[in-house]
């Protein structure tokens, strides 16, 4: 799957499902991208994933059908753009405050005339090779990237319309963690405010036509946000392992006539 793929998917109102993995072995992707994720999201933020690491991670991902994406550590030009250089088909940026910061990765994704990307004959452009127009192609590059830009503070809730307006901006993803903790009520995902604060989203979305992206712990949740708009949902590995992990910890100890510490 590419970047042109789970566009159009969302496009066609579908749902795409991911996860966020931190680590860099790239049979753990291959594992992922097996089990039928439409995208992994490569965690330079939270992770251990380096720019070295990533044309590994992406020919994993793509070898099974799976678009391979980045969550950057900022929104310096070249953390967003040697991930995209080496193969990865999206940006997650975090932390998108405001118009600027969006503005800051669109400039960074993007060539010119659209950003300020610099040009290199790297692996997403064949490393030179091939035919067709070099002017084609990173047009063609242009207009492939997903753009994710991650909403996670009080500041940027009161900015939608502003942050919304670019309109080269693919998906709209809320950090429920982040966003709490900025609201002053850290995890605690039933409160009226946090509550509240997600509708202002859903709702400034369908007013800009935005797709709707965010983190979620369990599969249940996704009965209460798909009716809000949310298309794209993405777990957290580390998160996914311990619960299994202690899942299977339990049911051993009741196979074997006892219960588990």
């Amino acid at each position: 799957m590419t970047a042109k793929t789970v566009r159009a998917k969302l496009g066609g109102g579908e749902a795409v499902f991911g996860v966020f993995t931190p680590g860099s072995s790239m049979a753990q992707a291959e594992i992922l991208a097996r089990a039928g994720f439409d995208f992994l999201i490569l965690d330079a933020e939270h992770g251990t994933v380096g720019p070295e690491q990533v044309a590994a991670l992406a020919m994993a991902c793509e070898a099974h059908g799976c678009a391979p994406l980045v969550r950057v550590p900022s929104l310096d030009r070249r953390a967003i753009g040697k991930p995209l250089d080496f193969g990865a088909v999206g940006i997650v940026a975090p932390m998108i405050n405001s118009r600027a910061n969006g503005e800051a990765l669109l400039t960074a994704a993007l060539y010119p005339p659209h950003g300020s990307r610099g040009l290199a004959m790297t692996r997403n452009l064949g490393f030179g090779m091939g035919q067709g127009d070099v002017a084609a192609r990173i047009n063609a590059a242009n207009e492939a990237v997903l753009t994710i830009a991650q909403i996670e503070t009080r500041e940027a809730i009161a900015n939608l319309d502003e942050i919304m307006s670019l309109s080269r901006i693919d998906v709209i993803f809320v950090g429920p963690a982040d966003l709490s903790s900025s609201l002053g009520i850290p995890l605690q995902f039933t409160h009226p405010d946090f509550l509240g604060a997600m509708m202002q989203v859903a709702t400034k979305a369908r007013e800009h036509g935005k797709h709707l992206g965010v983190l979620v712990n369990e599969p249940e949740q996704i009965k209460r946000l798909y009716p809000l708009g949310f298309r794209l949902f993405a777990g957290y590995l580390n998160m996914m392992l311990a619960k299994m992990a202690r899942r299977f910890v339990v049911e051993c100890g009741e196979a074997a006539g006892g219960t588990a510490e």
